[in-house]
């Protein structure tokens, strides 16, 4: 019984729960990636297409990264990761739009995880632990939420 209570002692904190839920609904939205994985091996039967898929999904994360980070550094990160979030569920949920009026080809699934892929670093980048609250006496000596509940 105690360690019911211990574990979800957490949830009584409302920043908790909304940071907890914030990042569920992401992380299922992440997962629809890999349902389009196997759609494009459906619909194309080539390994090649998966392939590129994810090769769109990755490389340009590599370029945008920087820019991101700044963003999130200049503003608050909250904003950045919402839009980031919202837009990352446009650009997949137009996958199955443009498939269910008939007009979807390869070259539309692979721009569309371009785009996608050049808004994740967003995500993973405000995941990480800053290293200003962890350092006494620089920036905040308050850890963010998501490193708080860590421990």
């Amino acid at each position: 019984m105690a360690r019911t209570a211990a574990v979800a002692a957490p949830l009584r904190h409302p920043a908790f729960r909304r940071l907890w839920l914030g990042l569920s609904v992401s992380y299922l939205g992440d997962q629809f990636t890999i349902i389009l994985l196997w759609f494009v091996l459906q619909l194309t039967g080539s390994g090649a297409a998966v392939g590129l898929v994810i090769l769109c999904f990755g490389l340009p994360g590599v370029i945008t990264g920087a820019i991101l980070g700044r963003l999130l550094d200049r503003y608050q990160p909250r904003l950045v990761m919402g839009f980031d979030n919202l837009a990352s569920a446009a650009l997949i949920a137009a996958i199955p739009t443009l498939y269910a009026l008939a007009w979807l080809q390869l070259w539309h699934v692979l721009v569309l995880a371009s785009l996608a892929g050049a808004l994740s670093p967003a995500q993973w980048q405000q995941a990480l632990p800053s290293p200003g609250w962890a350092v006494p006496g620089r920036c905040s000596s308050t850890p963010p939420v998501s490193c708080r509940w860590a421990c």
